[in-house]
């Protein structure tokens, strides 16, 4: 199972190497687990991952990630990855397999690292994550107001095992503004005829840092027990727009919250299912989108003083 390790020397094989060469000394170093092999020849929630052992440090700006596939001809690796360029990072479980995918940009294009782990190391993950939240959302947005939710409202309408890994990425000082909730929504498949599964339950949080979410592996039946969980974070500054948008299927209309996730010249648009606005007022959504409205552009105004300074 995955385990925290105080330094680079304290890691296994070549990992111990790799880092010690990248990490500089004076590189304030916030986490490092190291993962042996998992395989598995499932994609839990599209992510795929090769087999392989992995080394993942949290710094101060950045995200270090060493890999061994520990086959002959193929060179172990190193990845960095800085804050800046992060569009969205994602992380689960089902029973005893465990994920992470970060989602950045590496160019001009949009690429994916990710691998698997034992989920029994899960808690090394989510304190992982929860580091590098804490470093990325230290700019507050408001002050608290009367149209805030509270935390134990979000709770309530979340199940046992979502608000458990929820809880393990929420950061200090983070308030909920806004919440939707999705329901299992089973429709037909158009080409085959078929019942298919076309939203799970799980939950979207608007926060004053940002997105956070999460939602269960689609069942293969109705009602049926759904043993898949995936949690995403999406940081603020990711975010270049926000929209509710519906879909058709035959027989159904399906509503989703479009984030348009954009940094340094590439992005992607994700969409997240949701049939109830749990917010008591949409006025916390409204002003959330307001503020968030003015932050890109404030963001865009500094850009082009960088570049009219430079």
């Amino acid at each position: 199972m995955p385990f925290k390790v105080d330094k680079p020397a304290d890691l296994m094989g070549i990992h111990k190497e790799l880092l010690a060469k990248v990490l500089t000394p004076d590189e304030e170093l916030r986490y490092l687990f190291y993962s042996p092999i998992c395989e598995s020849d499932v994609k839990p929630f599209g992510i795929d991952a090769k087999p392989g052992s992995h080394a993942m440090a949290v710094t101060r700006h950045r995200f270090v990630i060493s890999e061994d596939l520990h086959t002959k001809g193929i060179a172990p690796t190193i990845k960095i990855i800085p804050f800046s360029q992060v569009l969205l990072v994602e992380f689960g479980n089902d029973l005893l397999l465990g994920w992470i995918a970060i989602r950045f940009i590496e160019g001009k294009a949009v690429s994916c690292l990710s691998f698997f782990y034992s989920s029994t190391g899960i808690h090394h993950v989510s304190s992982a994550i929860r580091e590098y939240r804490r470093i990325t959302s230290n700019r507050i947005l408001s002050q608290p107001s009367e149209d805030d939710m509270l935390w134990p409202h979000i709770w309530h309408h979340a199940s046992r095992h979502q608000v458990e890994l929820l809880r393990s990425i929420v950061i200090e000082g983070e308030r909920p503004l806004s919440a939707f909730r999705s329901t299992e929504i089973w429709g037909m498949d158009g080409k085959r005829r078929k019942k298919t599964c076309l939203a799970t339950h799980g939950i979207l949080i608007a926060t004053n840092t940002g997105f956070i979410s999460a939602r269960d592996e689609s069942p293969i039946r109705p009602g049926m027990l759904s043993f898949g969980m995936n949690v995403c974070c999406i940081p603020r500054e990711s975010v270049r727009s926000i929209t509710q948008i519906e879909k058709y299927t035959e027989n159904d209309r399906l509503h989703f919250i479009q984030l348009e996730l954009h940094r340094k010249g590439a992005g992607f648009r994700y969409h997240i299912p949701f049939d109830q606005i749990l917010s008591a007022s949409v006025k916390s959504f409204s002003r959330y989108l307001e503020q968030h409205r003015r932050t890109v552009e404030e963001g865009a105004a500094i850009g082009s003083n960088r570049i009219e300074d430079k």
